[in-house]
């Protein structure tokens, strides 16, 4: 359940502030809504990773390739949220409710990347645990890596920025 709450709301949460588009006032209050998902993405992304290490410990299933990078790739996406993610929607809030609607934009500017990656982190995990290859798989795995990263690369560089007019 844990895992589906993090994936799911992290790709609804993405989804969302795509569907705002350049409006940015639209995008600072959906921000501003969705920053206290925090309190339940933050415990769910840690049950994902306390959960995954204990299952393969007790679960004698040995580090095989899709466990080490799914974990691997959990533990980066629990990493950016905890650095990134959450700390900047906090201010995000803190701005816009201090009245600095630009500062809040440029923090929601940053936060782009960051979450575009993370979503193709998440994507890269369900692969993993769906295909669960070998380390004989792994060129094909860092070919997957390679065009999901490729496509955050391409979508973050298309398009304008939100603007506040």
């Amino acid at each position: 359940m844990a895992a589906v709450v993090w994936v799911g709301g992290g790709l609804c949460f993405t989804i969302l502030t795509i569907l705002a588009g350049r409006d940015g006032r639209r995008l600072l209050s959906l921000l501003e809504t969705l920053a206290p998902l925090g309190l339940v993405m933050m415990p769910a992304s840690l049950t994902v990773l306390l959960t995954g290490g204990a299952l393969v410990w007790i679960g004698a299933w040995g580090f095989q390739a899709w466990i080490v990078l799914a974990l691997a790739a959990a533990l980066i996406s629990f990493v950016m949220g905890a650095t990134i993610l959450g700390p900047t929607l906090s201010r995000i809030a803190t701005l816009k409710a201090e009245g600095d609607v630009v500062g809040a934009l440029a923090q929601a500017d940053r936060l782009v990347w960051p979450g575009r990656a993370e979503q193709a982190l998440f994507i890269l995990v369900v692969c993993l645990m769906v295909a669960k290859p070998g380390w004989a798989e792994m060129p094909a795995i860092g070919a997957l890596a390679v065009a999901l990263f490729a496509g955050v690369v391409l979508i973050n560089t298309r398009g304008p920025r939100p603007t506040l007019a």
